[in-house]
This record gives C-alpha cells, sequence and structure tokens, in this order.
C-alpha cells in the first residue's frame, strides 16, 4: 500500500460510509493530494491490481440515464 493510501485511509474509510449528497458536499473542500490518492485507487482498480468480485465489477459500472 502506498504512502498516499496509508495516509488518507481513514479518511477514505469515512466516505465510503456518509450520504451522496455529503460526498458531492465533500469533493471541493479536498485538497490536491487527497485526490491524487483516489485517483490511484481509481487506476488500480482499472489496471486489475485489486481483485472485485463480478458483483463489484457490476456496482462500479455506469448506469445509462434513459
Amino acid at each position: 500500500m502506498s504512502r498516499r493510501i496509508k495516509k488518507y485511509l481513514p479518511v477514505l474509510k469515512r466516505i465510503a460510509k456518509i450520504g451522496d449528497k455529503a460526498k458531492k458536499d465533500f469533493v471541493p473542500k479536498c485538497d490536491k493530494e487527497f485526490l491524487d490518492c483516489v485517483s490511484e485507487c481509481a487506476k488500480n482498480v482499472i489496471k486489475g491490481n485489486v481483485p472485485l468480485t463480478a458483483r463489484q465489477k457490476e456496482r462500479l459500472c455506469r448506469s445509462r440515464n434513459d
């Protein structure tokens, strides 16, 4: 685990538990290093470095607004 992720792990866990509106309000207040941490997590998921079940992959896919 990278130094950046270790530093922000408690914040990431807290964000996972809050509601959607609170997440949207939180993002503009974040510092650049935290956003880089989230980007690093996303990059690892996309590259396949983080093992995910089929259900987890399904939940991460974009949903269409028809």
